[in-house]
């Protein structure tokens, strides 16, 4: 059987200290990062969720869900 591990937890912070991120949003990798963060409103443990998802899709797919010039577009189109 063989096993998967997710080891990045480079943004990981308390849920008390997600107001800091409210500013700028730049607590996920664009690529994954949730709606909510995009749109700029507060946020708690779903973005993780949604995170693990598109993970768990890109390994069932075998390659990337967004390519990254998307995902910056889309970034940029949720801060205007």
């Amino acid at each position: 059987m063989r096993a998967v591990r997710l080891i990045d937890f480079g943004n990981a912070i308390r849920p008390s200290e997600a107001v800091r991120y409210y500013d700028d949003f730049e607590i996920q990798s664009l690529g994954y990062r949730a709606p909510e963060v995009l749109a700029g409103v507060p946020f708690g443990y779903a973005i993780d969720m949604f995170s693990l998802g598109v993970v768990l899709v890109e390994a069932a797919l075998g390659r990337a869900t967004r390519p990254r010039a998307a995902a910056q577009q889309l970034s940029a189109q949720h801060r205007r």
